[in-house]
């Protein structure tokens, strides 16, 4: 009896760490798109797919421009990082190999509505 109790019990606590680690991976997304600073963004709203084509890695750079933080447009949209993914990517755009159009993991905050990045490397 003691055994079947404990097979129950084992069975119940691996259904549950495999269920909470498919939640884990439920929030984490890909993105495909363009690393664009938070101020030029907010200046661009309406035409962002236009002014995308123009922007460059330098205005990125700019130290005004670095310290407002990054947002990345992808599928027409605007999602802005939080602040320690835009370090990250400030440094990320530092390396003279990288570039603006970027493919990014990411995690979503519900409740600041940012994007918390993994991972980023430039679009092939």
């Amino acid at each position: 009896m003691k055994k079947i109790l404990l097979l129950g019990l084992v069975l119940m606590l691996s259904v549950s760490l495999a269920y909470a680690q498919e939640d884990d991976n439920v929030d984490s997304m890909e993105l495909q798109g363009t690393i664009v600073d938070n101020i030029s963004a907010a200046a661009h709203v309406s035409d962002m797919p236009k002014f995308i084509r123009t922007y460059s890695k330098a205005k990125a750079l700019e130290e005004n421009n670095a310290r407002s933080g990054y947002s990345i447009f992808s599928e027409g949209k605007l999602m802005r990082f939080d602040e320690a993914s835009s370090e990250s990517i400030a440094e990320f755009l530092q390396d003279p190999e990288s570039k603006l159009e970027v493919e990014v993991e990411a995690q979503k905050v519900d409740y600041t509505n940012e994007l918390t990045m993994i991972t980023i490397m430039n679009l092939e």
